[in-house]
């Protein structure tokens, strides 16, 4: 049970540890950084295109990663499918550490001159937890 614990924290740890979430960036530039975070690790699941959004996924330890771009291929939301292994209580608490706690399932994040939302639901047909991560309106 600790090793699970620890296991739990470094993952959570890793996925927030510089607030790394993929928006405001061209396609080439979040595969780039996904490369380098994982240290080549992770791979891209497939790239799609819904009408003028195109839509690039990838498996990490933690979850699914989906990031989506507009029609200028600039990234504008980020969400991530949570695995059920991780303990979704450990994610609330460093949400709740390196954000600002708007609701039980919201937060913001002021990094630089931007603010970011940070949104948590359940998905009841998949049986799991999404985070969303998207420009403050």
């Amino acid at each position: 049970m600790k090793k699970l614990l620890i296991l739990t924290t470094f993952l959570v740890a890793s996925l927030f540890s510089y607030s790394q979430f993929y928006l405001g960036y061209s396609e080439a530039s979040v595969r780039r950084q996904i490369q380098q975070q994982t240290n080549g690790n992770a791979f891209v699941v497939s790239s799609t295109y819904n009408g003028n959004r195109k839509a690039l996924q990838w498996v990490q330890e933690m979850g699914n990663s989906i990031v989506y771009f507009n029609d200028q291929n600039i990234s504008v939301l980020h969400a991530i499918l949570i695995h059920k292994h991780i303990a979704l209580k450990s994610v609330i608490e460093v949400l709740n550490e390196n954000y600002v706690q708007i609701t039980d399932t919201e937060w913001k994040a002021y990094i630089g001159s931007s603010i970011y939302e940070v949104t948590l639901q359940y998905n009841e047909l998949k049986k799991q937890h999404v985070l969303f991560f998207a420009f403050s309106k």
